[in-house]
């Protein structure tokens, strides 16, 4: 499981008194109830335990309407898209649609406000409108395991990092959900202070909090009980061929084994053939770009190395229990095991940076 981290006393800055930092959420269709619920949550507490109020926040959607949240609530906001001070920070909050994230009207509006000096974030899909909008072109990202294929293909050129959150210079990224608390205990510290960012994270029982750099997956050992350095071989290479399958000889050739004992190493930890789960990380790639991009049935199944597009449909069918064309995410078979290619086989080398220059003036 990804190490847990104390927070950084030696990346805080002491905020001035000369005005409270407001945090302005743009909320999104759909958008994550507990996320946003945890970043306003941690920034009331932050007030309560400071001795004169450092946070304010304001919340605006596209119409200046109420918005549904992921949990079919309306949430209402403050207003609309409004003219704010360069001192302001932008936090985009996505939803299950990364479409519905690259709005034309608000990335024309983020545009304008980051022009101005504002500062932007995201948590969770929000990173889609972010890059949209052109404010992570020569940067790294920070996105949602669950979203990363989609997030490829709509923008090949951002590298995606392997971490909870990224803090840099003008813009920030965070995973959402449960990655929240982290980023905002973060910030809290940066232009709070650390004794209060610890107090808040006492209040909200926050035992353990991460640093930005922490793996979003769970580790080898925890996800199959295993250390075995060969499986985790195996799971790479299967991960970096998913569009050009290897067939599993060529896995056992480049791990040094022979095909026989790399069937018996995968049916002794998982359980499954090499084959099988090459197939079923295929398949779950396959319906995460289903879901998340605009992509015709056949370039995913191309995508994801399936030549005949009736064999990916059937295999899509015996995995989820419907077929690609009548999916929509919600009367599917979850995959068991989903994203455990990523168990510790993806770079380790990448970090998030920045986070002693968040450049908040």
């Amino acid at each position: 499981m990804s190490k847990n981290c104390a927070l950084n006393q030696s990346t805080v800055v002491p905020v001035t008194a000369e005005r409270t930092r407001r945090f302005v959420f743009v909320l999104l269709e759909q958008f994550c109830q507990v996320g946003f619920s945890t970043f306003i949550e941690a920034l009331s507490l932050a007030n309560t335990c400071s001795k004169q109020p450092m946070f304010s926040w304001s919340v605006f959607s596209e119409t200046g309407g109420s918005v549904l949240n992921s949990v079919r609530l309306l949430t209402p906001v403050n207003g609309g898209l409004d003219a704010l001070d360069r001192r302001d920070t932008i936090i985009i909050c996505g939803g299950s649609d990364p479409k519905e994230a690259m709005s034309a009207k608000v990335i024309a509006w983020l545009r304008r406000e980051h022009r101005k000096g504002v500062v932007c974030g995201a948590l969770g899909t929000g990173v889609f409108t972010l890059a949209k909008a052109g404010l992570l072109n020569g940067k790294r990202a920070v996105v949602h395991w669950e979203y990363q294929d989609a997030f490829r293909e709509f923008f090949p050129e951002i590298e995606i990092e392997d971490a909870i959150f990224s803090v840099l210079e003008s813009v920030f990224t965070s995973v959402g959900r449960a990655g929240t608390p982290d980023l905002t205990m973060h910030l809290i510290s940066v232009h709070g202070s650390y004794d209060v960012a610890a107090q808040v994270a006492e209040r909200m029982v926050f035992s353990a909090l991460r640093q930005p750099n922490c793996s979003q997956h769970l580790s080898l050992q925890v996800r199959f009980g295993s250390r075995n350095p060969n499986l985790l071989k195996a799971f790479k290479i299967i991960s970096e061929n998913l569009e050009t399958p290897v067939s599993p000889s060529d896995i056992a050739s480049m791990i040094g084994f022979s095909r026989r004992h790399l069937e018996r190493l995968f049916k002794s930890k998982i359980g499954i053939s090499p084959k099988s789960y090459y197939v079923k990380m295929r398949l779950q790639k396959a319906r995460s770009l289903l879901l998340h991009t605009d992509l015709a049935i056949s370039e995913i199944a191309f995508a994801c190395g399936f030549i005949s597009l009736t064999h990916f449909s059937k295999s899509y069918l015996r995995e989820f229990g419907v077929s690609p064309s009548k999916d929509t995410g919600m009367n599917a078979t979850p995959l068991i095991g989903a994203h455990c290619e990523n168990a510790g086989c993806q770079s380790s080398t990448s970090n998030a940076r920045g986070t002693s220059n968040y450049g908040f003036g």
